[in-house]
């Protein structure tokens, strides 16, 4: 699959991440992420990008073995030349000759990375519903700048959800359901 352009949009109707996917050959994939799915997935995402950044470098001659803090850094450095490199400002061709999944999107239920030796992420989506048989899935396989843009763009996706934001409590507010030091717990059941 030859990827021309990526779309991450946070649809707010739908509470749902939308990501629409366009090959060179005007093919169109549309995904949906729920705030569940989410929330297990960007830590993932992000240590499997850390990791796998560090890993590949390291791999490469003259790359001596890397501390933590340096694969960090490793990953920074990476995602930021990326970036720079990366266009975000030329609208999304909307113009689509056929959705070889269906009109509808995925609802997405499973992701799965796969780190590969030459660098690339392997990345498998897949839509398991009871409702809907046989499940709908689709595999890509992610370069290191493509894989920078699409963290970027769930990232920009994800604040604008504010799902993360309502996870964390501030520290001026206290967190729900924290038990009081001189109270007992109590019990539903």
């Amino acid at each position: 699959m030859n990827i021309q352009q990526l779309s991450v949009t946070y649809q707010a109707e739908q509470d749902r991440i939308l990501l629409r996917i366009m090959t060179a050959d005007s093919q169109e994939l549309q995904l949906l992420f729920t705030r569940k799915l989410i929330i297990g997935l960007w830590p993932l995402l992000q240590r499997v990008v850390i990791d796998h950044t560090a890993a590949f470098a390291a791999s490469q001659p003259n790359v001596a073995a890397i501390d933590p803090a340096a694969r960090q850094a490793m990953a920074e450095f990476s995602r930021a030349a990326t970036l720079a490199q990366a266009d975000f400002t030329t609208p999304y061709k909307a113009e689509v000759k056929w959705r070889p999944l269906g009109a509808e999107p995925l609802l997405i239920t499973e992701v799965r990375l796969s780190p590969q030796s030459n660098g690339r992420i392997s990345v498998h989506f897949s839509e398991k519903l009871p409702e809907r048989l046989p499940p709908r899935a689709f595999d890509m396989m992610l370069e290191q700048a493509l894989l920078h843009g699409l963290v970027q763009l769930l990232q920009q996706a994800i604040e604008a959800s504010q799902w993360l934001v309502a996870l964390a409590p501030s520290a001026d507010q206290p967190m729900l359901n924290a038990p009081v030091a001189d109270e007992r717990p109590q019990y539903l059941n």
